[in-house]
């Protein structure tokens, strides 16, 4: 994002973001498959990240194995976990998430560009 020329404060809530997606993507949805799937594919789910820089907004789409879709949860203040979509919600325009016809989910947030524009 440095190399399009995006500012900092882009760059840090698009970091935020996609860390909080991608440890989703890993600990949600890159367990491991079924035995036969196993064998066919391996040992686990592929996880892709995809970012589209939109005059807008910057838009950031995971993708992986599982169809089990993120649900927003409240974490009490000694929960270790349940906070990731609260800050993806807190730093996004809007957030949203889909089962794929061939299995797996997509799960995509749009960050506004008003990051760098000075709000």
């Amino acid at each position: 994002m440095r190399l399009w020329g995006e500012g900092e404060e882009l760059v840090d809530a698009a970091m935020l973001v996609v860390c909080e997606l991608v440890t989703n993507a890993i600990r949600y949805g890159a367990q491991l498959l079924s035995e036969r799937a196993e064998r066919e594919h391996g040992a686990g789910s592929t996880i892709t990240l995809n970012l589209a820089l939109r005059p807008d907004a910057l838009h950031i789409e995971v993708r992986d194995g599982s169809a089990v879709l993120p649900v927003q949860s409240v974490a009490g203040r000694e929960d270790e976990h349940g906070r990731g979509l609260a800050i993806i919600a807190a730093l996004a325009e809007s957030w949203t998430c889909a089962r794929e016809r061939g299995g797996g989910k997509w799960v995509r947030a749009v960050v506004s560009r008003r990051y760098t524009h000075g709000g």
